[in-house]
């Protein structure tokens, strides 16, 4: 583009353009550079989830509760090892934790985050969609982000298949 205003603005100087056809030529110029910016800063797709993919909790007792959440609600035990249980019901997973003293995030008791199942899930389009959020700043975690809500909920993006096994 700075060749063809160095262009214009010399045959403008040598006397080869009017000065109205050097601004209409200006003008065309700014719209082409205006319209082909636009093309390449389409916004991304809107994030819609499809599903919670799962929750995470932290407990105090992880074999307790394993065995509470399994018995109450028939829930299939998908994983189980010393610092994590995974429990299914229909398409969505009960992650439980033991409390870990030196984190703010596993408490017992509490939901340490929530991860919602994003269809035709793509990095590219999940990071530009929250930079057009004012969301700055996503933290990846394997095949997913971690963004904080207003209230500093750890909440998990993801490909709405993460964590499915046969």
């Amino acid at each position: 583009m700075h060749t063809q205003i160095n262009s214009m603005l010399r045959s403008y100087e040598n006397g080869g353009l009017s000065r109205r056809q050097f601004l209409e030529g200006m003008v065309m110029l700014a719209g082409a550079a205006t319209a082909s910016s636009q093309n390449l800063m389409k916004p991304a797709e809107p994030l819609v989830p499809v599903s919670i993919n799962h929750v995470a909790i932290g407990v105090k007792d992880l074999a307790r509760s394993t065995d509470w959440y399994t018995r109450l609600f028939q829930m299939e035990k998908v994983h189980r090892a010393d610092r994590l249980s995974i429990l299914r019901f229909g398409n969505t997973r009960l992650l439980l934790r033991p409390e870990l003293p030196e984190s703010k995030s596993v408490r017992a008791g509490r939901i340490s985050h929530v991860m919602y199942g994003l269809a035709q899930f793509d990095e590219e389009g999940v990071v530009q969609r929250l930079l057009e959020l004012g969301i700055d700043h996503p933290k990846k975690d394997g095949r997913s982000f971690h963004i904080k809500d207003p209230d500093g909920l750890d909440v998990q993006l993801g490909d709405e298949k993460m964590g499915e096994r046969g």
